[in-house]
C-alpha cells in the first residue's frame, strides 16, 4: 500500500526534553524499535535499572496485547501512538490504538494462571495483563471515537542506579 494511504508510516518521534511522542506500526519489528527508542527516553531522563525493566515489561506486554488481540482481525499491521512523560515520580505512557476493543472487564485484577507441572509447557496467556497491573500504577482505560486508550504510570525507584559503561 503507498505511504498516502497509511499516514502512520515513518513518521520520526517527536522529542522534548521530558515527552517522547512515537507513532508505529502493530508488528513485532515495529514494536522492538519502538520500545528501544522508550528505553533510550527513559534513561536520558534518569531511570534507574529497575525502572527501564519494569517499563520494558509492561510496555511490551500492552503492545504486544494490541498487537495480538486489538488488531488480531486486521489483514495488515495497525498504527498505535504512544506518548511517554517523564516526571520526578514516575513515567507515564498513553498508548493508543484503532483495534478492536478490550473485554468491558479489562481493568479488573487478574490472578496468575493456576499451578502446572514442570513437566508440562507453561499454559499460554495469563501472565501479561498480571504483570501489567502489577507493574504499573494509575492504570486506566477509555474507548472513545473508535481509538482504545490505555494509559499507565510506572513509579520510579531509585535503588539500583545503572552502573556507567568503563567506570
Amino acid at each position: 500500500m503507498a505511504a498516502s494511504s497509511q499516514p502512520w508510516r515513518n513518521r520520526a518521534p517527536t522529542r522534548a526534553r521530558y515527552i517522547l511522542r512515537l507513532r508505529l506500526d502493530s508488528d513485532e519489528y515495529a514494536i522492538r524499535h519502538g520500545l528501544e527508542q522508550i528505553r533510550t527516553h527513559a534513561a536520558r531522563n534518569g531511570a534507574d535499572c529497575t525502572a527501564l525493566g519494569k517499563i520494558e515489561i509492561v510496555l511490551a506486554e500492552v503492545l504486544n496485547n494490541i498487537a495480538e488481540h486489538a488488531y488480531a482481525d486486521h489483514a495488515q499491521v495497525g498504527p498505535i501512538d504512544i506518548t511517554c512523560t517523564a516526571t520526578p515520580d514516575s513515567f507515564r505512557f498513553a498508548v493508543l490504538d484503532r483495534g478492536a476493543p478490550p473485554p468491558a472487564d479489562i481493568l479488573r485484577p487478574r490472578p496468575m494462571p493456576e499451578t502446572y507441572h514442570p513437566d508440562t509447557p507453561l499454559p499460554e496467556g495469563g501472565f501479561g495483563w498480571h504483570l501489567i497491573t502489577t507493574l504499573s500504577v494509575r492504570l486506566t482505560f477509555a474507548r472513545k471515537h473508535g481509538c482504545n486508550c490505555l494509559r499507565f504510570a510506572v513509579p520510579i525507584t531509585r535503588e539500583t542506579m545503572c552502573p556507567k559503561d568503563g567506570e
